[in-house]
């Protein structure tokens, strides 16, 4: 019987494992067939095929190919499975990701004055003013208070999807649909889990990039388990496309690399490989773009850290207000893609790469099948 039960647990396990490498490995796929050159044999692969195959079997060229003739290439350019399989079962322990990634947790785990005003709070269909003291739904309107235009968005959910703005109009809140602001409803749109801040006010900065939507930056960060030393590996300026009020590229919005010392690159991706050197009429090919007070971001990225114990890689999108200080808008703690840095700075895990690797990989035999089978093979 144990047998049979291993063998099915083992037939499922396969089978759900197939199904999530065909999703993961499908921006590569899209960049190829959109720019069938991506898909070139590129120098060095062999060398690379058999480096990664000693870590997991199917490891596909795609994602060497892709990265070298976008950027160059390197033997440190990470396969999608092995950031799925090896490393992020034990830098981001699966058990945590719903907590930390839920926008509703981050006034428990930073500092309030480094993110977004919060008005109200729905939490497993409980309410909650911004400073989680237990109020009635009708008080959602005392909580908001004389604030003119509001931001509310499910906190389950990552990349703006669900995000919606309304603005006071005669005395009541209206989303673009033209819906008034009222319980019921944002209850049947976001079930038992959303927030309600403040429409942030970002810098003239990051504004210019596009007016409508927040621009963030994009950062991640690596803290080695066994030191303690935390680096940020890469960084990137994400903004909408015109109109939009979210800055993720599935609504149009692109990418700009952003180099050790703040300076934007010359050119601007999405995940799909479509590069582009003018983005909503900014010319970023000849125009230079420095973000200001790089290095209080990048301090600003490894504080957060210290306050999600758990995790040893990490994801923010940051944004910069008028006063130009960071401020936190999203946290992501799982599926971390590695795509764009691949396509536009390098290895996303830079000179640390086989550091990495090799402490994931020998941590492999101590995790429990149901977390490892959540990631493509």
């Amino acid at each position: 019987m144990r047998k049979l039960i291993k063998r099915v647990l083992f037939f499922l396990f396969t089978k759900y494992r197939d199904r999530v490498v065909a999703h993961f490995t499908d921006e590569f796929a899209i960049a190829i067939k959109r720019h069938p050159e991506l898909g070139e044999p590129a120098e060095g692969e062999d060398a690379w095929l058999k480096k990664w195959q000693a870590y997991g079997k199917g490891v596909s060229l795609n994602t060497y190919r892709v990265s070298s003739h976008e950027v160059a290439p390197d033997i440190n350019i990470l396969p999608f499975s092995i950031c799925r399989n090896v490393v992020e079962p034990v830098l981001t322990p699966e058990q945590y990701h719903s907590f930390y990634s839920d926008k509703n947790s981050f006034g428990l785990l930073f500092d309030k004055n480094d993110m977004p005003r919060t008005y109200f709070r729905c939490m497993n269909g409980v309410f909650f003013d911004g400073d989680y003291k237990g109020v009635k739904a009708s008080d959602m309107l005392n909580c908001i208070g004389d604030a003119t235009e509001i931001f509310v968005k499910p906190t389950n959910l990552q990349g703006g999807k669900g995000a919606a703005i309304y603005k006071k109009e005669n005395g009541k809140f209206v989303n673009t649909k033209g819906e008034d602001l009222n319980v019921e409803t944002l209850l049947k749109e976001y079930k038992a889990n959303f927030i309600i801040q403040e429409r942030f006010s970002q810098s003239e900065f990051m504004a210019q990039f596009n007016p409508t939507s927040v621009n963030t930056i994009r950062m991640t960060a690596y803290r080695n388990p066994q030191t303690g030393e935390t680096r940020v590996l890469r960084a990137f300026v994400r903004m909408g496309g015109k109109g939009a009020f979210v800055d993720n590229t599935h609504s149009g919005g692109m990418y700009a690399g952003i180099d050790d010392n703040g300076k934007l690159l010359p050119f601007v991706i999405n995940n799909f490989g479509d590069r582009k050197s003018i983005h909503n009429d900014i010319d970023f090919e000849h125009t230079t773009f420095v973000i200001p007070n790089y290095e209080a971001v990048k301090a600003f990225a490894i504080r957060l850290t210290r306050r999600m114990p758990h995790m040893h890689l990490f994801a923010f999108d940051i944004a910069i207000d008028v006063n130009g200080l960071p401020k936190l808008i999203e946290v992501n703690t799982s599926s971390f893609d590695p795509a764009l840095s691949h396509m536009t700075l390098g290895p996303t895990f830079r000179e640390y790469t086989d550091e990495i690797v090799e402490y994931c990989a020998k941590q492999k035999d101590k995790l429990d099948i149901d977390i490892v089978r959540s990631y493509n093979h």
